[in-house]
């Protein structure tokens, strides 16, 4: 159940904290006060689309919390399935967005979560009927997914199943196509890989050749610059003008007739003698290596094309030679794969031919399930129009069977309605109006929350398109519903809102002057008396009158003697 949702900086709300409660919770008041802002608010908590636009002006962030209490074993496995890290603290989920400027950050009982997360948890804990969600009943994709959904406990391994073998056999269909589509451009496929396999193979390459001979050839093409270094060095260290070596012997001999006088000398001397072996041994190397160094035209040429060939490889294969060598793999592969077409297409189009029968056999089972639900669904819907003041409660579920399956069967959609006595039934598409069906979502809600206790529902304006006896037809379903679930229900119809078990007032107020003057939100949870006054100033087309909170207060009465008699009572 929702305890509380919070609500700072957005839209019209500053910070506000509403409280709901069991039953049936009713909120109303003027156009443009904030009432769908609400239940906006709600769905931004649970990773609805979030834009900057909706922030209060001036804001740096806003930020929605949901606060809801969750004692029952099956809603906490849900939970669970969701993400196996979230746990109830004291029986309370908290979720919480605080929405910046171009981004968001979503918390669930203070952990970080993703979008996601907070999607699927969603689907947990509430249902949400928006202001434009009965269009989905004038689509066969969405009046699929409202049977699906009011059968899902006997429908998913058929579901799953169908999924299943549909998606293998999408997968076998990819690996034919891989062939080609026929053989005349497989064989120049074959010829084309054949090429490139044997370019790479000619090459030789061994991995880590290109590093080694690119440091070779930048050896080679200094060589002039390197002989001519070393020929420096060498007069340094060894030439007769001021030689390095000939300083440092000269400076160990001096060193060696005074180092006997003190300890510290000594330790020096030992130094200097370490300084000259190693002076000696360098330009001992130096003259090797300058005395050994080659240098040929013919081996800068030979690596200078190798190198060529090797970039050229890379130009066209891969960035390296360890990912050519893999590419030379995956050339042998698909050779081997097309050389063997014949075998290999036979037993993809037999794995094919069987995939086929299989989804075909889950598709028969799916759509059998189906129409034993379609049946159940559209005897509780009549039932429920029945109730809703509906001029003619015929209502039917017909199946069109698609030339192709999908991941979800092989059926279609089409629900079909009486909406007049005596008229030819019509596809609810083509002729029903909003009141129709708003009234006929409701119906499915209705029959769907039968089937779920555990989901807070919301209605945004259910009562769309609606008015007078069927208004109070809306009501009392939706009273009924509130025995079993809690309801928080947005509306203009004073006869939904005397059946209120709590009714809250969301208003307008402009605070300040001048430039401080600010507009806010407000919502307070009414009394008996000024949930009346409210239902009057509904009633009332200008001035509020006595005539009005008279037939407020009838309405009110009437609406307590009917949840009296029929034992509506909260959950």
């Amino acid at each position: 159940m929702l305890q509380t949702l919070t609500v700072k900086n957005l839209a019209l709300f500053k910070d506000i904290t509403v409280e709901f409660n069991n039953g049936l919770n009713i909120l109303t008041g003027e156009t443009g006060a904030g009432k769908s802002v609400l239940v906006g608010s709600a769905l931004l908590a649970l990773g609805g689309r979030y834009t900057t636009d909706l922030l209060r002006r001036g804001a740096q962030s806003g930020y929605v919390e949901l606060a809801f209490s969750v004692d029952d074993e099956e809603q906490l496995k849900a939970i669970k399935a969701v993400d196996s890290l979230i746990e109830p603290e004291e029986g309370m989920i908290v979720i919480s967005r605080r929405l910046m400027d171009g981004r968001s950050l979503a918390r669930i009982n203070g952990e970080n979560v993703t979008q996601k997360t907070l999607r699927a948890l969603a689907g947990v804990l509430l249902d949400v009927h928006g202001q434009h969600d009965a269009q989905i009943l004038l689509e066969s994709e969405g009046q699929l997914a409202l049977l699906d959904a009011f059968g899902v406990d006997g429908l998913e391994d058929d579901l799953s199943e169908t999924k299943s073998a549909y998606e293998a056999l999408a997968e076998t269909e990819k690996r034919i196509s891989e062939f080609g589509s026929d053989s005349g451009s497989r064989s120049r496929e074959i010829d084309l890989l054949a090429y490139e396999l044997d370019e790479i193979e000619k090459a030789s390459l061994k991995a880590g050749e290109d590093e080694e001979l690119e440091r070779d050839y930048a050896r080679l093409t200094h060589s002039q610059a390197i002989l001519e270094g070393l020929g420096r060095i060498r007069e340094s260290l060894n030439g007769e003008n001021g030689a390095a070596s000939e300083m440092i012997s000269r400076s160990v001999r001096e060193l060696a007739q005074i180092a006997g006088y003190d300890d510290r000398l000594e330790s020096l001397h030992e130094q200097l003698v370490e300084i000259d072996e190693l002076m000696f041994d360098v330009s001992r190397e130096i003259s090797d290596f300058a005395e050994g160094f080659e240098f040929s035209t013919e081996e800068v040429d030979r690596i200078g094309q190798r190198l060529d060939l090797i970039n050229h490889l890379k130009n066209k294969y891969a960035p390296t030679i360890e990912q050519i060598l893999d590419e030379a793999d995956s050339i042998r592969e698909r050779l081997a794969f097309l050389n063997d077409a014949d075998n290999s297409l036979k037993e993809l189009n037999d794995l094919r031919d069987e995939q086929q029968r299989v989804l075909s056999e889950c598709c028969e089972r799916l759509s059998g399930a189906r129409k034993r639900y379609a049946k159940l669904m559209e005897e509780q819907i009549r039932m429920t129009l029945s109730q809703l003041n509906f001029a003619d409660n015929r209502f039917e579920i017909r199946f069109e069977r698609l030339q192709t399956p999908g991941s979800d069967g092989y059926d279609r959609l089409c629900y079909m309605i009486g909406p007049n006595p005596g008229e030819a039934m019509h596809a609810l598409s083509e002729t029903a109006s909003g009141g129709e069906l708003s009234r006929i979502m409701l119906a499915i809600k209705s029959v769907m929350a039968e089937r779920d206790l555990k989901k807070t529902l919301i209605f945004d304006e259910i009562d769309s398109g609606i008015s007078g006896r069927t208004a109070g037809a809306v009501a009392e379903k939706l009273a009924s519903i509130a025995r079993t679930h809690q309801v928080i229900c947005i509306t203009h119809l004073a006869q939904i809102a005397a059946m209120a078990d709590h009714h809250y007032l969301i208003e307008k107020e402009v605070t300040g002057s001048g430039k401080s003057q600010e507009t806010l939100t407000r919502i307070r949870l009414l009394d008996s008396y000024t949930s009346i006054d409210e239902i009057a100033r509904i009633l009332a087309d200008r001035d509020l009158t006595q005539a009005a909170r008279d037939n407020a207060k009838e309405l009110k009465d009437r609406a307590e003697q009917y949840k009296k008699e029929n034992s509506v009572r909260s959950i």
